[in-house]
């Protein structure tokens, strides 16, 4: 059962307005990093508003259909893979980890199990991939491949957890939201 109502396309686009602010925010937060560590901030910086653009990009030009929605997934995960790329060797690498975990559970509110998918295999593709590449950028002390095969179906868990209260939801409340469908219909404005 699919609803795509009213109300589901205002959380949606509420949706999509809070994850653009959010990507932005990336931006100045890449940089503020950089300046705490010493580090460099132009790669950080750039990379974030390329994420941001993009995101920005597919909405202007494409509404806030499927394949918006995945690339703000994708964008998401890689503005904080940027920051545990910053973080690394430092004591806070691990802990940027957790980040993943909160941006995933940020894309359940668009209620489609597609961002979730994408958000999670962006996220294991970024650390399977840097973990050969790059290891120090995933994981403090470098490469631990036995690491990934255990993280990644911890994600994959994760991400169906997510997916699945997300249908269950959809299907419980026959796709209506704020007792009936009344939320956004009474001003549009709102969303």
């Amino acid at each position: 059962m699919t609803f795509e109502g009213d109300e589901l396309e205002c959380l949606r686009q509420s949706t999509s307005k809070m994850l653009l602010a959010v990507l932005w925010l990336h931006v100045p937060i890449a940089f503020i990093i950089a300046l705490t560590l010493g580090a460099d901030w132009l790669v950080p910086v750039s990379f974030l508003v390329a994420m941001a653009l993009a995101a920005t990009l597919s909405w202007r030009m494409s509404g806030n259909g499927p394949s918006t929605r995945l690339v703000f997934a994708v964008a998401l995960m890689a503005g904080v893979s940027m920051f545990v790329f910053q973080f690394a060797g430092h004591l806070w690498q691990v802990d940027m980890h957790m980040y993943f975990f909160a941006a995933l559970a940020i894309l359940v509110a668009y209620c489609d199990y597609r961002p979730i998918v994408a958000g999670t295999a962006a996220v294991a593709l970024h650390h399977l991939t840097l973990n050969l590449i790059l290891p120090a950028a995933v994981y403090p002390g470098g490469a631990d491949l036995g690491h990934s095969p255990c993280h990644n179906p911890a994600n994959r868990g994760r991400r169906l957890n997510l997916a699945g209260a997300d249908t269950f939801e959809s299907l419980r409340d026959g796709g209506r939201e704020n007792g009936g469908g009344q939320g956004c219909k009474r001003g549009r404005s709102a969303c």
